[in-house]
């Protein structure tokens, strides 16, 4: 986006004090656009996502990528996905 659009993106990641973290958030133009959490197997999900859900609420999307097959929508912020699909 920042070759072909021109806009301004960055990739950070959110920790707190307590240690929760979040692997990844995207921003555009300074605003998030969603955050990810990466897990090698499809697991319950992470508390942190949740944590974060509950807190950060300019973050309209969390996804929480895996290399499993199962792709299913906990809410209308969380999605869990296969890492093929949330790439591709």
């Amino acid at each position: 986006m920042e070759d072909w659009e021109g806009y301004n993106m960055e990739l950070r990641y959110i920790r707190n004090r307590e240690g929760k973290e979040l692997d990844f958030v995207v921003l555009k133009e300074g605003n998030p656009l969603f955050a990810v959490e990466c897990k090698v197997n499809k697991t319950m999900i992470d508390p942190s996502i949740k944590y974060f859900k509950e807190r950060l609420h300019e973050i309209p999307q969390f996804y929480q990528v895996h290399l499993s097959d199962d792709d299913y929508i906990v809410d209308e912020r969380i999605r869990v996905l296969p890492f093929n699909k949330f790439c591709f």
